[in-house]
């Protein structure tokens, strides 16, 4: 099978990764929440440790159920990244 693409959404609330193949078909989905705190009223926060651990989760999680559902879906060699501003620190 050809190449497959891997999307990752780092959301406030959640991580999401998504396996798509060249045609665009979706391959492969996974999801996981994200805690956050409010330490004071008007206050949020988030672990980046735990941020970076679901990104990796959710994209093994993705991938795995790509090839369960489709069987080999080629190595993946492009990656798509979205991310909400507060959660850029797991991109370095």
């Amino acid at each position: 099978m050809s190449d497959a693409m891997l999307a990752l959404d780092q959301g406030t609330t959640a991580s999401t990764a998504l396996v798509f193949s060249h045609e665009g078909a979706v391959l492969g989905r996974a999801y996981c929440a994200i805690n956050q705190s409010s330490p004071e009223p008007g206050w949020f926060e988030q672990d980046s440790s735990e941020i970076w651990k679901t990104n990796l989760r959710v994209m093994q999680d993705a991938d795995e159920v790509a090839t369960m559902e489709s069987g080999d879906p080629g190595p993946v060699r492009e990656l798509a990244i979205d991310s909400s501003a507060s959660a850029n620190d797991f991109l370095m």
